[in-house]
């Protein structure tokens, strides 16, 4: 999949990008997965952060879907921006 790293991260994608991280407890990133489906609601935002190089995927071994994880730049925006306000 192309990327375009120049594009910056919706509030939404970093949303996605710190519960990836974990960083609604803190700012600690204490795991990096994501894992959905195609039919998961996130799906499109994933698949955005992934055209942005904020993160990538590979099959879940386990059940239907993918995991995604967060690449250092996806690592690097969400801890830019910050816990969750939730």
């Amino acid at each position: 999949m192309p990327t375009q790293p120049n594009k910056a991260p919706t509030e939404q994608e970093l949303e996605i990008l710190r519960h990836t991280l974990g960083l609604k407890r803190g700012d600690v990133a204490y795991r990096n997965h994501f894992c959905a489906d195609e039919g998961h609601d996130d799906m499109p935002i994933l698949q955005s952060l992934e055209t942005k190089g904020l993160m990538k995927r590979r099959s879940d071994p386990l059940a239907p879907g993918f995991v995604f994880w967060a690449t250092a730049q996806g690592i690097e925006a969400a801890r830019a921006t910050g816990a969750s306000r939730e």
